[in-house]
């Protein structure tokens, strides 16, 4: 039976596109564009991660000049010779064809553009853009330097869950995803680790976790251009730590990740256009009544005892030039875990970080309550129902320290470091509200 595509066998890829170097090479990648000079040469763009480069393949052997015939755009091929400056001399049996493409390729790259909200359900083809590589660079960057800062300070990382039995009730206008066919289980999608990271304290003192968080948005939130139903999320959780102590943490972690993306990522940066500076510690805090008070100039009111809407969040932050801190929210405005402040009850222990020139919050957290009477009233006084929270509540019952932590979204800090428009350009297949796609 005839070979319908060809294999790797013994062939190895010598270098990645940009980095290769004259001599004796095999590339491999994807036919960016094709032109036939004459009867054995060709010019090939062709790319792979590091981006697009060209080539004149000159060929005399009638094999390969059959192949070069066939080629495509977009065709994954592997290309073996000797390289003189741009032109590559193909060995007899110099090329191989892994994947012919169909032609013609549905898409110009100009609607390849991972800002499009219409080329969502398009993903599949829109991931080919150089700017999603710029983006999963950065993305890789900023996960591994939390992980540094993580490590370098003796906080453990722990592996959340998706399912849950309860999860963070704290999720403004989003509702919570059910599993009710789930062998007829309570069993829900997780909207935060909140409640497991304040569990992981009792075996390991402070702990981050990097993990889904998956939230049911109202349809009308894709229209604000940084809400997901499906992000993910870095939460962190320390033992016998208070307010002041996570938001300067915070602050040199989101330091830390600012250096050290602005060394590592410096071709990524200039492609996507971001100008970042390192923001100097320690930050900016505005009491959530004086933000309140900065929107309504801008002409956004937000009701008394309420949380900060998210176009108010918008015009605020469009007032500074590096990241800030909202500091002392009404009671009535957060969920039932965080800690009153005893000195003013009428306020919570909580922060929300909001990102500079219009991006809007990144960070939410504070202190939690940790005394099982306080927690279990506070929880009937936001009129939710303590039988779904049993297994959390029963840990209170029996030695939970203070603490405090915060939840990172990962999606939204790549949008400010990476200076994109729209959420949805933070994420290879990203779920926005209302839409369907890959």
């Amino acid at each position: 039976m005839k070979k319908m595509y060809e294999t790797l066998d013994n062939w190895k890829r010598s270098s990645f596109i940009t980095e290769v170097r004259e001599g004796n090479v095999c590339l491999m990648g994807w036919v960016d564009k094709i032109n036939k000079l004459s009867n054995n040469s060709w010019i090939i763009f062709i790319r792979d991660k590091t981006g697009i480069k060209k080539f004149i393949i000159k060929t005399v052997f009638k094999e390969n000049i059959s192949k070069l015939e066939k080629l495509t755009p977009e065709s994954v091929i592997a290309l073996k010779g000797k390289l003189i400056g741009l032109n590559l001399n193909l060995n007899n049996d110099g090329i191989k064809i892994f994947n012919l493409a169909h032609s013609p390729f549905p898409y110009s790259k100009k609607e390849l553009n991972i800002s499009s909200i219409k080329m969502l359900p398009k993903r599949q083809f829109v991931i080919r853009s150089q700017d999603m590589v710029y983006i999963m660079e950065l993305r890789s960057s900023i996960l591994n330097a939390i992980r540094q800062y993580m490590k370098k300070r003796g906080i453990t990382e722990f592996s959340s869950q998706t399912i849950a039995l309860a999860t963070d009730p704290g999720v403004r206008s989003a509702n919570l995803f059910t599993l009710p066919d789930y062998q007829k289980s309570p069993y829900i999608l997780s909207s935060s680790a909140q409640l497991y990271k304040q569990a992981a304290l009792i075996p390991l003192d402070k702990v981050y976790t990097i993990s889904p968080a998956l939230r049911a948005e109202q349809v009308e939130a894709k229209f604000t251009g940084r809400h997901l139903c499906d992000f993910w999320e870095l939460d962190v959780e320390m033992a016998f730590t208070n307010y002041d102590d996570i938001m300067n943490f915070a602050e040199r972690m989101l330091q830390y990740i600012i250096t050290f993306v602005m060394k590592n990522n410096k071709k990524e940066l200039n492609a996507l256009n971001s100008k970042l500076k390192i923001p100097k510690i320690p930050f900016i805090k505005i009491p959530h009544y004086k933000a309140v008070k900065l929107a309504k100039k801008k002409g956004i009111e937000t009701g008394k005892g309420e949380e900060i809407s998210w176009g108010a969040e918008k015009v605020i932050s469009e007032e500074f030039n590096q990241p800030f801190w909202v500091v002392d929210y009404p009671v009535t405005s957060r969920t039932w875990y965080y800690r009153r402040d005893l000195k003013n009850t009428q306020i919570v222990r909580t922060m929300d970080l909001l990102y500079p020139r219009g991006f809007g919050e990144g960070i939410t957290g504070g202190e939690r309550e940790y005394d099982y009477k306080t927690l279990l009233e506070r929880i009937k006084e936001k009129g939710d129902n303590p039988k779904k929270y049993l297994w959390y509540l029963d840990m209170f019952k029996y030695g939970m320290p203070p603490s405090a932590g915060f939840g990172l979204g990962i999606e939204r800090l790549i949008r400010f470091l990476g200076n994109r428009k729209y959420i949805w350009e933070t994420n290879m297949f990203p779920r926005v509200p209302g839409i369907i796609s890959p």
